[in-house]
Protein backbone atom coordinates (compact mmCIF):
# COMPACT_ATOMS: atom_id res chain seq x y z
CA UNK A 1 0.00 0.00 0.00
CA UNK A 2 1.45 3.36 -1.02
CA UNK A 3 1.03 6.21 1.48
CA UNK A 4 0.54 9.74 0.13
CA UNK A 5 2.68 12.32 1.93
CA UNK A 6 -0.33 14.30 3.11
CA UNK A 7 -1.83 11.12 4.63
CA UNK A 8 1.31 10.54 6.68
CA UNK A 9 0.53 13.67 8.76
CA UNK A 10 -2.58 12.29 10.45
CA UNK A 11 -2.74 12.15 14.25
CA UNK A 12 -5.33 10.47 16.45
CA UNK A 13 -6.01 11.72 19.99
CA UNK A 14 -7.63 9.12 22.25
CA UNK A 15 -9.21 10.95 25.19
CA UNK A 16 -12.56 10.65 26.93
CA UNK A 17 -12.65 14.13 28.44
CA UNK A 18 -12.19 16.26 25.29
CA UNK A 19 -9.34 18.16 26.93
CA UNK A 20 -6.29 16.72 25.19
CA UNK A 21 -7.54 17.06 21.59
CA UNK A 22 -7.80 20.88 21.51
CA UNK A 23 -4.38 21.18 23.18
CA UNK A 24 -2.66 18.91 20.68
CA UNK A 25 -4.44 20.60 17.76
CA UNK A 26 -3.33 24.03 18.93
CA UNK A 27 0.26 22.94 19.51
CA UNK A 28 0.56 21.39 16.04
CA UNK A 29 -0.77 24.38 14.11
CA UNK A 30 2.79 25.69 13.73
CA UNK A 31 3.81 22.76 11.51
CA UNK A 32 3.35 23.80 7.87
CA UNK A 33 4.98 20.87 6.07
CA UNK A 34 3.62 18.31 6.14
CA UNK A 35 0.07 19.39 6.89
CA UNK A 36 -1.06 17.83 10.16
CA UNK A 37 -4.64 16.61 10.59
CA UNK A 38 -5.76 15.83 14.15
CA UNK A 39 -8.72 13.54 14.77
CA UNK A 40 -10.28 12.75 18.16
CA UNK A 41 -11.66 9.47 19.48
CA UNK A 42 -13.21 8.64 22.84
CA UNK A 43 -13.38 5.43 24.85
CA UNK A 44 -16.74 4.55 23.29
CA UNK A 45 -14.96 4.31 19.93
CA UNK A 46 -13.16 0.94 19.47
CA UNK A 47 -9.71 2.34 18.71
CA UNK A 48 -8.65 -0.78 16.84
CA UNK A 49 -11.59 -0.35 14.47
CA UNK A 50 -10.79 3.35 14.01
CA UNK A 51 -7.21 2.49 13.03
CA UNK A 52 -8.31 -0.31 10.70
CA UNK A 53 -10.86 1.92 8.97
CA UNK A 54 -8.17 4.53 8.39
CA UNK A 55 -5.89 1.92 6.83
CA UNK A 56 -8.72 0.61 4.62
CA UNK A 57 -9.26 4.15 3.36
CA UNK A 58 -5.51 4.54 2.66
CA UNK A 59 -5.40 7.31 5.26
CA UNK A 60 -3.51 5.72 8.19
CA UNK A 61 -2.50 7.62 11.28
CA UNK A 62 1.17 8.23 11.98
CA UNK A 63 0.73 8.77 15.71
CA UNK A 64 -1.77 8.13 18.48
CA UNK A 65 -1.77 10.38 21.55
CA UNK A 66 -3.33 8.26 24.30
CA UNK A 67 -4.48 9.90 27.53
CA UNK A 68 -4.02 7.38 30.35
CA UNK A 69 -6.66 9.17 32.40
CA UNK A 70 -9.38 8.52 29.81
CA UNK A 71 -10.25 4.98 30.88
CA UNK A 72 -7.68 2.99 32.90
CA UNK A 73 -9.44 -0.26 32.02
CA UNK A 74 -8.62 0.34 28.36
CA UNK A 75 -4.84 0.63 28.87
CA UNK A 76 -4.28 -3.06 28.09
CA UNK A 77 -5.45 -2.36 24.51
CA UNK A 78 -2.31 -0.29 23.84
CA UNK A 79 -0.34 -3.40 22.92
CA UNK A 80 -2.99 -4.28 20.31
CA UNK A 81 -2.40 -1.14 18.23
CA UNK A 82 0.62 -2.52 16.35
CA UNK A 83 -1.28 -5.65 15.40
CA UNK A 84 -3.48 -3.36 13.30
CA UNK A 85 -0.75 -0.96 12.13
CA UNK A 86 2.86 -1.98 12.71
CA UNK A 87 4.10 1.44 11.49
CA UNK A 88 2.22 3.41 14.12
CA UNK A 89 3.91 5.56 16.79
CA UNK A 90 2.27 5.76 20.23
CA UNK A 91 2.55 8.73 22.60
CA UNK A 92 1.36 7.94 26.13
CA UNK A 93 0.16 11.13 27.80
CA UNK A 94 0.23 10.67 31.58
CA UNK A 95 -0.95 14.18 32.51
CA UNK A 96 -1.20 14.36 36.28
CA UNK A 97 -1.38 10.58 36.68
CA UNK A 98 1.56 8.97 38.48
CA UNK A 99 2.86 6.10 36.31
CA UNK A 100 6.34 4.63 36.50
CA UNK A 101 8.04 4.00 33.15
CA UNK A 102 8.37 0.26 33.79
CA UNK A 103 4.69 0.06 34.64
CA UNK A 104 3.81 1.62 31.30
CA UNK A 105 6.38 -0.56 29.52
CA UNK A 106 4.72 -3.67 30.92
CA UNK A 107 1.36 -2.47 29.56
CA UNK A 108 2.54 -1.26 26.16
CA UNK A 109 5.02 -4.03 25.38
CA UNK A 110 7.77 -3.65 22.79
CA UNK A 111 5.93 -4.11 19.48
CA UNK A 112 6.49 -0.63 18.10
CA UNK A 113 7.85 2.87 18.82
CA UNK A 114 6.26 4.58 21.81
CA UNK A 115 6.98 7.62 23.96
CA UNK A 116 5.86 9.08 27.28
CA UNK A 117 4.59 12.67 27.54
CA UNK A 118 4.35 13.77 31.17
CA UNK A 119 2.46 16.72 32.62
CA UNK A 120 1.12 19.48 30.39
CA UNK A 121 2.04 18.96 26.70
CA UNK A 122 4.53 21.51 25.36
CA UNK A 123 4.73 22.66 21.76
CA UNK A 124 8.35 21.63 21.12
CA UNK A 125 7.81 18.11 22.48
CA UNK A 126 4.52 17.51 20.67
CA UNK A 127 5.78 18.84 17.32
CA UNK A 128 8.99 16.80 17.53
CA UNK A 129 7.10 13.59 18.42
CA UNK A 130 4.68 14.05 15.52
CA UNK A 131 7.44 14.84 13.03
CA UNK A 132 9.35 11.75 14.23
CA UNK A 133 6.22 9.67 13.73
CA UNK A 134 5.64 11.07 10.23
CA UNK A 135 9.28 10.47 9.29
CA UNK A 136 9.07 6.97 10.68
CA UNK A 137 6.05 6.10 8.54
CA UNK A 138 7.42 7.71 5.38
CA UNK A 139 10.81 6.04 5.86
CA UNK A 140 9.14 2.67 6.13
CA UNK A 141 7.58 3.24 2.71
CA UNK A 142 10.77 4.25 0.93
CA UNK A 143 11.84 1.92 -1.93
CA UNK A 144 15.05 1.08 -0.08
CA UNK A 145 13.20 0.06 3.05
CA UNK A 146 10.62 -1.93 1.09
CA UNK A 147 13.41 -3.84 -0.65
CA UNK A 148 15.14 -4.50 2.67
CA UNK A 149 11.85 -5.66 4.22
CA UNK A 150 11.18 -8.03 1.32
CA UNK A 151 14.65 -9.52 1.70
CA UNK A 152 14.14 -9.91 5.45
CA UNK A 153 10.76 -11.59 4.96
CA UNK A 154 12.30 -13.89 2.36
CA UNK A 155 15.10 -14.73 4.78
CA UNK A 156 12.61 -15.39 7.59
CA UNK A 157 10.58 -17.63 5.29
CA UNK A 158 13.69 -19.53 4.24
CA UNK A 159 14.71 -19.87 7.89
CA UNK A 160 11.27 -21.22 8.79
CA UNK A 161 11.37 -23.72 5.93
CA UNK A 162 14.86 -24.77 7.02
CA UNK A 163 13.48 -25.34 10.50
CA UNK A 164 10.81 -27.62 9.02
CA UNK A 165 13.48 -29.48 7.02
CA UNK A 166 15.73 -29.74 10.06
CA UNK A 167 12.78 -31.00 12.10
CA UNK A 168 12.01 -33.59 9.43
CA UNK A 169 15.66 -34.71 9.22
CA UNK A 170 15.89 -34.90 13.02
CA UNK A 171 12.81 -37.09 13.19
CA UNK A 172 14.01 -39.26 10.30
CA UNK A 173 17.25 -39.70 12.25
CA UNK A 174 15.29 -40.80 15.32
CA UNK A 175 13.32 -43.30 13.23
CA UNK A 176 16.48 -44.63 11.59
CA UNK A 177 17.97 -45.18 15.05
CA UNK A 178 14.96 -47.34 15.87
CA UNK A 179 15.35 -49.19 12.56
CA UNK A 180 19.03 -49.78 13.34
CA UNK A 181 18.20 -51.18 16.78
CA UNK A 182 15.51 -53.48 15.37
CA UNK A 183 17.80 -54.65 12.56
CA UNK A 184 20.52 -55.42 15.12
CA UNK A 185 18.10 -57.48 17.22
CA UNK A 186 16.96 -59.40 14.14
CA UNK A 187 20.57 -60.20 13.16
CA UNK A 188 21.38 -61.25 16.73
CA UNK A 189 18.30 -63.47 16.89
CA UNK A 190 19.13 -65.15 13.59
CA UNK A 191 22.72 -65.73 14.75
CA UNK A 192 21.49 -67.46 17.92
CA UNK A 193 18.61 -69.28 16.29
CA UNK A 194 17.86 -72.90 17.22
CA UNK A 195 17.45 -73.69 13.54
CA UNK A 196 21.12 -74.83 13.64
CA UNK A 197 20.25 -77.44 16.26
CA UNK A 198 17.24 -78.48 14.20
CA UNK A 199 19.50 -78.95 11.20
CA UNK A 200 21.75 -81.29 13.24
CA UNK A 201 18.71 -83.28 14.38
CA UNK A 202 17.57 -83.57 10.76
CA UNK A 203 21.00 -84.92 9.77
CA UNK A 204 20.79 -87.47 12.58
CA UNK A 205 17.36 -88.67 11.40
CA UNK A 206 18.63 -88.88 7.83
CA UNK A 207 21.52 -91.12 8.96
CA UNK A 208 19.08 -93.55 10.60
CA UNK A 209 16.35 -93.67 7.98
CA UNK A 210 16.76 -97.48 7.65
CA UNK A 211 16.45 -98.15 11.42
CA UNK A 212 14.68 -95.04 12.69
CA UNK A 213 12.22 -96.83 15.01
CA UNK A 214 14.98 -98.89 16.62
CA UNK A 215 17.18 -95.74 16.91
CA UNK A 216 14.45 -93.78 18.70
CA UNK A 217 13.53 -96.61 21.11
CA UNK A 218 16.92 -98.15 21.90
CA UNK A 219 19.70 -95.60 21.20
CA UNK A 220 20.33 -93.12 24.05
CA UNK A 221 20.59 -90.25 21.59
CA UNK A 222 17.50 -91.36 19.74
CA UNK A 223 15.40 -91.57 22.89
CA UNK A 224 15.89 -87.81 23.48
CA UNK A 225 15.16 -86.87 19.86
CA UNK A 226 11.32 -86.55 20.03
CA UNK A 227 11.37 -84.29 23.10
CA UNK A 228 14.23 -82.31 21.57
CA UNK A 229 12.17 -81.68 18.42
CA UNK A 230 9.20 -80.57 20.55
CA UNK A 231 11.34 -78.14 22.54
CA UNK A 232 13.12 -76.78 19.47
CA UNK A 233 9.83 -76.23 17.64
CA UNK A 234 8.54 -74.15 20.56
CA UNK A 235 11.72 -72.04 20.64
CA UNK A 236 11.63 -71.55 16.87
CA UNK A 237 7.98 -70.51 17.14
CA UNK A 238 8.95 -67.87 19.72
CA UNK A 239 11.83 -66.73 17.52
CA UNK A 240 9.44 -66.45 14.59
CA UNK A 241 7.03 -64.27 16.62
CA UNK A 242 9.92 -62.05 17.75
CA UNK A 243 11.23 -61.67 14.19
CA UNK A 244 7.75 -60.88 12.87
CA UNK A 245 7.34 -58.22 15.57
CA UNK A 246 10.68 -56.57 14.82
CA UNK A 247 10.25 -56.73 11.04
CA UNK A 248 6.75 -55.26 11.41
CA UNK A 249 8.29 -52.46 13.46
CA UNK A 250 10.91 -51.85 10.78
CA UNK A 251 8.17 -51.71 8.16
CA UNK A 252 6.21 -49.19 10.25
CA UNK A 253 9.33 -47.09 10.80
CA UNK A 254 10.04 -47.00 7.06
CA UNK A 255 6.42 -46.02 6.42
CA UNK A 256 6.82 -43.27 9.02
CA UNK A 257 9.90 -41.96 7.21
CA UNK A 258 7.89 -41.97 3.99
CA UNK A 259 5.13 -39.94 5.69
CA UNK A 260 7.59 -37.40 7.12
CA UNK A 261 9.24 -36.88 3.73
CA UNK A 262 5.86 -36.76 1.98
CA UNK A 263 4.51 -34.16 4.42
CA UNK A 264 7.59 -31.97 4.04
CA UNK A 265 7.56 -32.26 0.25
CA UNK A 266 3.86 -31.36 0.07
CA UNK A 267 4.69 -27.93 1.51
CA UNK A 268 8.10 -27.37 -0.09
CA UNK A 269 6.79 -25.85 -3.32
CA UNK A 270 3.44 -24.61 -2.05
CA UNK A 271 2.57 -21.07 -3.17
CA UNK A 272 2.08 -18.68 -0.27
CA UNK A 273 -1.51 -17.54 -0.78
CA UNK A 274 -4.38 -16.98 1.63
CA UNK A 275 -6.89 -19.78 1.12
CA UNK A 276 -9.37 -21.92 3.04
CA UNK A 277 -7.43 -24.43 5.13
CA UNK A 278 -8.36 -27.29 7.44
CA UNK A 279 -6.62 -26.54 10.73
CA UNK A 280 -7.09 -30.11 12.00
CA UNK A 281 -5.17 -31.38 8.97
CA UNK A 282 -2.40 -28.83 9.46
CA UNK A 283 -2.04 -29.72 13.16
CA UNK A 284 -1.72 -33.40 12.25
CA UNK A 285 0.89 -32.60 9.56
CA UNK A 286 2.93 -30.56 12.04
CA UNK A 287 2.65 -33.43 14.50
CA UNK A 288 3.89 -35.95 11.91
CA UNK A 289 7.05 -33.92 11.44
CA UNK A 290 7.71 -33.92 15.21
CA UNK A 291 6.19 -37.24 16.28
CA UNK A 292 9.36 -39.36 16.22
CA UNK A 293 11.12 -37.05 18.64
CA UNK A 294 8.03 -36.88 20.85
CA UNK A 295 7.73 -40.68 20.90
CA UNK A 296 11.40 -41.24 21.69
CA UNK A 297 11.09 -38.72 24.52
CA UNK A 298 7.99 -40.45 25.90
CA UNK A 299 5.71 -37.43 25.47
CA UNK A 300 1.97 -38.12 25.76
CA UNK A 301 0.15 -36.19 23.03
CA UNK A 302 -3.43 -35.23 23.89
CA UNK A 303 -5.68 -33.99 21.10
CA UNK A 304 -8.74 -31.88 21.92
CA UNK A 305 -10.34 -30.78 18.65
CA UNK A 306 -13.72 -29.08 18.30
CA UNK A 307 -15.57 -29.07 14.98
CA UNK A 308 -14.34 -25.73 13.66
CA UNK A 309 -15.03 -24.35 10.15
CA UNK A 310 -12.13 -23.95 7.75
CA UNK A 311 -9.91 -20.90 8.28
CA UNK A 312 -8.51 -18.31 5.89
CA UNK A 313 -4.73 -18.62 6.07
CA UNK A 314 -1.53 -19.55 4.23
CA UNK A 315 -0.88 -23.30 4.57
CA UNK A 316 2.90 -22.94 4.60
CA UNK A 317 2.93 -20.25 7.25
CA UNK A 318 0.52 -22.08 9.55
CA UNK A 319 2.61 -25.25 9.25
CA UNK A 320 5.81 -23.29 10.00
CA UNK A 321 4.22 -21.78 13.11
CA UNK A 322 2.86 -25.09 14.42
CA UNK A 323 6.07 -27.04 13.74
CA UNK A 324 7.99 -24.38 15.66
CA UNK A 325 5.55 -24.36 18.60
CA UNK A 326 5.48 -28.16 18.91
CA UNK A 327 9.27 -28.35 18.64
CA UNK A 328 9.64 -25.71 21.37
CA UNK A 329 7.18 -27.57 23.58
CA UNK A 330 9.16 -30.78 23.09
CA UNK A 331 12.35 -28.97 24.19
CA UNK A 332 10.55 -27.51 27.23
CA UNK A 333 9.29 -30.95 28.24
CA UNK A 334 12.80 -32.42 28.03
CA UNK A 335 13.78 -30.48 31.13
CA UNK A 336 10.67 -31.39 33.12
CA UNK A 337 10.66 -33.96 35.90
CA UNK A 338 6.90 -34.54 35.64
CA UNK A 339 5.10 -36.88 33.27
CA UNK A 340 5.58 -35.21 29.91
CA UNK A 341 2.29 -34.13 28.33
CA UNK A 342 1.53 -32.06 25.24
CA UNK A 343 -2.00 -30.79 24.57
CA UNK A 344 -3.06 -29.77 21.06
CA UNK A 345 -6.38 -27.94 21.12
CA UNK A 346 -8.57 -26.50 18.38
CA UNK A 347 -11.65 -24.40 19.14
CA UNK A 348 -13.37 -21.15 18.31
CA UNK A 349 -12.05 -18.06 20.04
CA UNK A 350 -14.00 -17.16 23.18
CA UNK A 351 -13.36 -13.46 22.50
CA UNK A 352 -14.40 -13.51 18.84
CA UNK A 353 -16.27 -16.47 17.37
CA UNK A 354 -15.22 -15.35 13.88
CA UNK A 355 -11.75 -16.70 14.73
CA UNK A 356 -10.34 -20.16 15.39
CA UNK A 357 -7.74 -20.86 18.06
CA UNK A 358 -5.00 -23.48 17.93
CA UNK A 359 -3.31 -24.02 21.29
CA UNK A 360 -0.04 -25.85 21.96
CA UNK A 361 0.23 -26.46 25.71
CA UNK A 362 2.91 -28.30 27.68
CA UNK A 363 3.60 -29.03 31.34
CA UNK A 364 7.31 -28.38 30.92
CA UNK A 365 9.84 -25.96 32.42
CA UNK A 366 7.66 -22.87 31.94
CA UNK A 367 8.65 -19.26 31.13
CA UNK A 368 9.68 -16.53 33.56
CA UNK A 369 7.74 -13.25 33.58
CA UNK A 370 10.75 -11.35 32.18
CA UNK A 371 11.30 -13.85 29.35
CA UNK A 372 7.58 -13.88 28.56
CA UNK A 373 7.77 -10.17 27.68
CA UNK A 374 10.63 -10.80 25.23
CA UNK A 375 9.70 -14.24 23.94
CA UNK A 376 8.76 -12.94 20.45
CA UNK A 377 11.63 -10.45 20.10
CA UNK A 378 13.92 -11.02 17.13
CA UNK A 379 17.11 -12.77 18.25
CA UNK A 380 15.85 -13.61 21.75
CA UNK A 381 16.31 -17.23 22.86
CA UNK A 382 16.78 -19.12 26.10
CA UNK A 383 18.37 -22.15 24.44
CA UNK A 384 22.11 -22.44 23.84
CA UNK A 385 21.47 -23.91 20.38
CA UNK A 386 18.68 -21.45 19.47
CA UNK A 387 18.93 -18.45 17.15
CA UNK A 388 15.86 -16.48 18.22
CA UNK A 389 14.27 -16.34 14.76
CA UNK A 390 11.51 -18.93 15.11
CA UNK A 391 8.95 -17.23 17.37
CA UNK A 392 9.61 -13.79 15.88
CA UNK A 393 9.00 -15.20 12.40
CA UNK A 394 5.91 -17.00 13.73
CA UNK A 395 4.26 -13.89 15.20
CA UNK A 396 5.01 -11.93 12.03
CA UNK A 397 3.43 -14.67 9.93
CA UNK A 398 0.36 -14.72 12.17
CA UNK A 399 -0.11 -10.96 11.77
CA UNK A 400 0.32 -11.20 8.00
CA UNK A 401 -2.63 -13.64 7.98
CA UNK A 402 -4.74 -11.16 10.03
CA UNK A 403 -4.29 -13.40 13.07
CA UNK A 404 -2.60 -13.27 16.45
CA UNK A 405 -0.07 -15.33 18.38
CA UNK A 406 0.58 -15.03 22.08
CA UNK A 407 2.18 -16.94 24.95
CA UNK A 408 1.12 -17.56 28.55
CA UNK A 409 2.92 -19.13 31.49
CA UNK A 410 2.58 -19.01 35.27
CA UNK A 411 6.36 -19.18 35.66
CA UNK A 412 9.14 -21.72 36.02
CA UNK A 413 8.06 -25.38 36.19
CA UNK A 414 4.44 -24.35 35.48
CA UNK A 415 4.32 -25.19 31.77
CA UNK A 416 3.43 -22.84 28.93
CA UNK A 417 0.66 -22.22 26.43
CA UNK A 418 0.97 -20.73 22.94
CA UNK A 419 -2.22 -19.70 21.12
CA UNK A 420 -2.53 -19.05 17.39
CA UNK A 421 -5.73 -17.22 16.43
CA UNK A 422 -6.79 -17.15 12.76
CA UNK A 423 -9.89 -15.81 10.96
CA UNK A 424 -12.53 -18.28 9.83
CA UNK A 425 -13.73 -18.48 6.23
CA UNK A 426 -16.55 -15.92 5.98
CA UNK A 427 -19.12 -18.13 4.30
CA UNK A 428 -18.87 -20.71 7.07
CA UNK A 429 -18.97 -18.41 10.08
CA UNK A 430 -22.55 -19.35 10.94
CA UNK A 431 -21.92 -23.09 11.16
CA UNK A 432 -22.49 -24.56 14.60
CA UNK A 433 -19.60 -26.25 16.30
CA UNK A 434 -20.16 -29.58 18.03
CA UNK A 435 -17.40 -30.68 20.39
CA UNK A 436 -15.35 -33.69 19.37
CA UNK A 437 -12.82 -34.90 21.91
CA UNK A 438 -10.22 -37.59 21.49
CA UNK A 439 -6.78 -38.30 22.90
CA UNK A 440 -3.82 -40.48 22.05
Amino acid sequence: MSIPCDAAGRVLVYDDRDTLWPKITALLCGIKNPTIEVQAACCEDPIVEVLQEAIDENQPFSAVFWSVGADPDKLSEMSDLWEVDSRLSLVVCTGSCDYRWQELADIVGQSGPWYVLEGTPREAEVCQLVLNAVSHRLALHSPEFQQMRMELERANTNTSMLEICNGALHNIGNVLNSVSVSAGLVCDSIGKSKTVSLQKASELIEQHQHDLSEFITKDERGKHLPQFLIDVSKVIGQENQFLQHELSGISQHLEHIKQIIGTQQSYAGHVEIIEEVDLTELIEDALKINIAGLDSQGVQVIREFDDVPRSLACRNKVLQILVNLISNAKAALRGSSDEQKLWLRLHRSSDNTDYACVQVIDNGVGITADNLKRIFDHGFTTRSTGHGFGLNSAIRAAREMKGRLWAESDGLDRGASFTLELPLAYQQLQQSDKPRRNSA
